[in-house]
């Protein structure tokens, strides 16, 4: 529960909205009344849903409510940092290693979620389902709403009133995240969806298999949706590429 030594941390802290994290627990300053929502997460938890909402709260003399929810379990997408930027003079070589080395850890959770059994795809949509019947829904405007765990899944971690309307689309992004992009600082030039070359196929790979376990997941529940727009169309970085988006004039972008 939330003691005052907890409020006193909450307050401390410098985060956005005086967000604390202890043990499994999150802990944020909000304005509202979440009763409603705690109940649904009690209910949604007792049937096995992996939605980190509100379990109780704490209102305060000012009008704000401490709110406490589970922290979800595994990494969201959204903690990569997905930009890439270097200036036109710097060696290509130095650059293509530095690009490899951001890329890899993206890379490793790309893989985690590639190598899920299907059910873990199937459990996702499970728990939308049944958030739904709660008047809840996944907010997928955000790649930080979605977490993933090898053991238990994805985690949803925001929620608002349902509607009918699931955007299939959003919802992958939510998994594969926003793919890498090239951006020469000094010509403004930039190439999207990077990929090193080295690691180009493996990842490939990987990210086809994601969608071949979404799309199943998809069809199991029923959904109605034009799959051709799932497909993604990677860019294979080289140094000889660094090199020729370095020399590109200023403005637009590089076509492959």
């Amino acid at each position: 529960m939330i003691s005052s030594d907890k409020i006193g941390k909450i307050k401390a802290s410098k985060k956005m909205y005086h967000s604390y994290i202890e043990d499994n627990y999150f802990y944020m300053l909000r304005p509202g009344d979440y009763e409603n929502e705690i109940e649904k997460t009690k209910k949604l938890h007792s049937l096995g849903v992996n939605f980190a909402g509100p379990v109780s709260q704490l209102k305060l003399d000012n009008g704000y409510v401490i709110v406490e929810e589970y922290l979800a379990k595994g990494n969201c997408i959204g903690k990569f940092e997905n930009d890439f930027y270097f200036h036109s003079i710097s060696n290509a070589e130095n650059v293509m290693h530095e690009f490899i080395q951001r890329f890899i850890p993206y890379f490793e959770e790309i893989k985690l979620r590639a190598n899920a059994p299907q059910a873990l795809y199937d459990k996702l949509f499970d728990d939308i389902i049944e958030m739904n019947k709660e008047n809840l829904t996944i907010d997928t405007c955000s790649t930080g709403n979605l977490f993933f765990d090898e053991s238990i899944g994805f985690s949803i971690i925001d929620a608002y009133p349902f509607s009918p309307r699931l955007d299939i689309n959003q919802l992958l992004h939510l998994i594969i995240g926003d793919l890498y992009r090239l951006i020469c600082i000094d010509n403004q030039q930039f190439i999207d969806n990077c990929v090193p070359q080295m690691l180009y196929n493996e990842f490939k790979s990987c990210i086809e298999t994601i969608i071949t376990k979404y799309k199943e997941a998809v069809k199991k529940h029923h959904f109605n949706f034009n799959f051709n727009s799932l497909n993604l169309n990677l860019n294979a970085i080289t140094e000889d590429l660094i090199k020729e988006l370095s020399n590109l004039e200023k403005s637009g972008s590089i076509v492959i």
